[in-house]
């Protein structure tokens, strides 16, 4: 499924990097995209508003996803793209 249908009412508002795979499941809260060891949740300024997540972007292991802690939280989109691209090469 892609997050159009799992997460219609959640709008991204920035550009998903290509090579991205689009892993979003139904029952979260907001659609979610795998790279590398990554997990990456990316909401909108609604789902922040509606106290969804206090942040837009969230990474997480996804190797820890049913008891994840994030290891990364941010309003900023280009801050987000630089851990998961910084720490990917680790």
């Amino acid at each position: 499924m892609t997050h159009q249908m799992t997460h219609p009412e959640v709008h991204i508002d920035v550009s998903i990097p290509k090579d991205w795979k689009d892993v979003s499941y139904k029952n979260d809260d907001l659609p979610s995209f795998e790279f590398g060891d990554f997990q990456i949740f990316v909401g909108d300024t609604t789902a922040t508003a509606m106290k969804i997540s206090a942040y837009k972007y969230t990474v997480i292991l996804k190797d820890q996803y049913t008891c994840a802690q994030p290891v990364f939280e941010s309003n900023d989109w280009f801050k987000t793209l630089l851990f998961v691209k910084e720490r990917s090469k680790l």
